[in-house]
């Protein structure tokens, strides 16, 4: 994998919109999206409200949606490899702090 871009920006709150104006169009809940999507209800809540989740959470959603990554992310970047390859990085990094925690 190359080098990540520092200057690539996500816009996690134009995602939330785009998710929030989604559920809302289609009259679920929440729960009921979260369902649909499966994934957590909480973590609905925090795509919702701004923050960033793990990119199969945001693949769970692009599928129910039958929208693409790139479709969900709106397009902010010219580049969407370059989000998922930063989605992927962050949450390599997530594993590995993980991973240092287990070991006694």
């Amino acid at each position: 994998m190359g080098d990540i871009n520092n200057d690539i920006m996500i816009d996690y709150q134009g995602i939330a919109d785009r998710v929030r104006k989604e559920r809302k169009r289609l009259k679920m809940s929440q729960h009921m999206f979260a369902d649909e999507c499966a994934i957590d209800r909480q973590i609905l809540s925090r795509i919702e409200r701004g923050y960033g989740t793990s990119l199969e959470n945001y693949c769970r959603i692009a599928g129910y949606l039958n929208v693409t990554l790139d479709d969900l992310i709106g397009g902010q970047v010219s580049d969407a490899a370059s989000v998922i390859e930063e989605l992927l990085m962050k949450s390599l990094d997530n594993i590995r702090e993980a991973i240092k925690l287990m070991k006694p």
